[in-house]
């Protein structure tokens, strides 16, 4: 949800579905573009399969696996098979691997922990929204977006600027 840092330094993200407009989608890159933020952006599979024409409109972003409910099944086996095929669907779609995962809905059980560790992956919660002042380390997550969200990062990210902060890539503030 954040980094343990003395540092005015944070990252933003956001989640995409497939019910936002890809008029939202382009506002909000435009933003981050014009702002020079490099948002983690966690989209689903079923996002991936059915916009491939509109991945460009993603350029410029880290991304990241979303799972919209945990994906625990009833054994561990289960659990890593399915995270196994999300990650392989990302990857045939992306032509990367999700190192970032989010869980929109309920809590990642052990097993889903474990498996995410297995893969390498990080397990991405965030600790404010963009309407909340930026605080040291922390992740500040757009949640879904909708016609208003570019502008709202605008105004986040004229916040962190004039308290001093920098907004740098989650990669980036996760190396720290």
């Amino acid at each position: 949800k954040s980094i343990a840092t003395d540092q005015k330094i944070c990252a933003v993200t956001a989640s995409v579905t497939g019910i936002e407009s890809e008029e939202a989608i382009r506002l909000f890159m435009s933003v981050c573009r014009g702002t020079g933020i490099v948002p983690c952006v966690f989209v689903t599979v079923d996002w991936l399969e059915g916009h491939a024409d509109a991945m460009e409109l993603l350029e410029g972003a880290e991304l990241g696996l979303l799972f919209l409910e945990s994906p625990q099944k009833w054994s561990n086996k289960r659990t890593m098979a399915a995270i196994a095929e999300a990650n392989e669907s990302f990857m045939r779609l992306t032509g990367s691997f999700p190192n970032y995962v989010r869980i929109s809905d309920g809590n990642a059980s052990q097993a889903v922990d474990m498996a995410m560790q297995s893969y390498g992956q990080m397990l991405i919660g965030s600790s404010l929204s963009l309407t909340d002042a930026p605080s040291p380390g922390g992740i500040a997550d757009c949640d879904l977006l909708d016609s208003t969200t570019g502008y709202t990062l605008a105004q986040y990210y004229g916040t962190t600027l004039s308290q001093g902060y920098t907004v740098q890539p989650l990669s980036q503030l996760l190396s720290k």
